[in-house]
Formats: C-alpha cells, sequence, structure tokens
C-alpha cells in the first residue's frame, strides 16, 4: 500500500482513511453488542442441559443401587461414589443429595460462578416417579 497516485497534481497514499477504519470498528462493536449476549445465554442453557444429562445417569445409578439394596444411599459421601465425573467438581453447580426416605431421593443442583442468576435444578423421585421440579 505504498503505491503513490496522481491526482490533478497533489500525491495521495493507496490506502484505507481513518474515517473508513472508523466505520468498521463501529460496525464490528454493533455486531459484538447483539452477538455476545446471544452467545452468552446459549453457553448457560448448553450447561444446564450438560447438567441435567449428568443428574438423569446420576441417578440411573441410585437407581441401580436402589434396585439391588432395596433402598436409596442413606447419605452423600456414599450416593457421590455413584456420581458420573464432573458432576460433583464441575464449576457451573454445587449438586447435593438428600434422601427423603428409603424409597425417595431428591437432587439439588445450585448455580454457581458464572451461572449464578439461573434458577436451581431439583430432581426428585417423590410420588412414585422421578421429575424434575420446574
Amino acid at each position: 500500500m505504498n503505491a503513490k497516485l496522481s491526482v490533478k497534481g497533489f500525491a495521495r497514499s493507496a490506502g484505507f482513511t481513518l474515517i473508513e477504519l472508523m466505520i468498521v470498528v463501529v460496525i464490528v462493536g454493533i455486531l459484538a453488542a447483539v452477538a455476545y449476549p446471544s452467545y452468552q445465554e446459549y453457553v448457560r442453557s448448553t450447561r444446564e442441559a450438560e447438567a441435567k444429562g449428568l443428574i438423569m445417569e446420576y441417578a440411573s445409578s441410585l437407581e441401580a443401587f436402589r434396585s439391588k439394596n432395596f433402598a436409596y444411599p442413606a447419605d452423600e459421601s456414599t450416593a457421590k461414589t455413584m456420581a458420573p465425573g464432573g458432576l460433583y467438581d464441575g464449576g457451573y453447580y454445587t449438586l447435593v443429595y438428600n434422601r427423603v426416605s428409603p424409597h425417595a431421593f431428591t437432587i439439588t443442583a445450585t448455580p454457581k460462578g458464572i451461572m449464578v442468576g439461573e434458577q436451581a435444578l431439583k430432581f426428585e423421585t417423590l410420588n412414585g416417579g422421578a421429575q424434575w421440579d420446574d
């Protein structure tokens, strides 16, 4: 872009002017302002869906335990051994297992970190069936 063009005796450099560059910066800024919140919402919903999938896998392991022992684990430390990797040590939810009775439990995932502000996830096996408390 060092070439010089001659227009009626004046030398002009080929390239972009400062105004043209500023227009591009403004356009990129507007696009980013629109796209970034949408991207953040997508990331949050993806993390929530991943947590729900891991909780379902965890509940399946607890059901297998119940079918062998005729009751759910009595304490969270025993139940934690059946949790899939990344569920308890993940950075987005704090998980709590609570055995309501030998035949019912609840799993509550409270958002933390970047997920603060989202609703807590609660999975329970009360009233004869597994369900999400949304």
